[in-house]
């Protein structure tokens, strides 16, 4: 089966963008819904790339998340392409989930064709993907 649920051990990045700064817009409803997702893919090898806007890193630590990486606050396109892009080759990551406020189509179309990988965007309104 080619679903990446059945795969044994693949390696996933979530790219997710949340937290309880003050002032902010964001909050953590793209932070609860990849964390229930991540833990339907615990026999996986689960990464979390992520701006955390206040309280993020710590509330994934607690749900027993390990491999977290911070980037910088509302990088630039460029910026988190390219970041984005080097940590999935490092990685050597199976399947990306975009989960962030925000987000551009040439970000996702800069950082498919560039991989192999399999990719999930959960922000779909901001695209013009509706």
């Amino acid at each position: 089966m080619s679903d990446i649920y059945y795969y044994s051990m693949s390696k996933i990045l979530f790219r997710i963008a949340g937290g309880r700064a003050k002032n902010q817009e964001l909050g953590l409803g793209h932070i609860y819904r990849s964390i229930n997702l991540a833990e339907h893919f615990k026999n996986h090898e689960i990464f979390f790339l992520i701006e955390d806007y206040g309280g993020v890193s710590k509330l994934l630590k607690d749900k027993g998340f390990l491999n977290i990486k911070k980037i910088s606050l509302r990088p630039n396109l460029e910026i988190d392409y390219k970041k984005t892009k080097n940590f999935i080759d490092s990685k050597k990551i199976d399947l990306v989930i975009v989960d962030k406020y925000g987000l551009k189509n040439k970000y996702v179309h800069n950082t498919r064709i560039s991989s192999k990988y399999k990719f999930l965007i959960f922000e779909i309104f901001n695209l013009g993907l509706r």
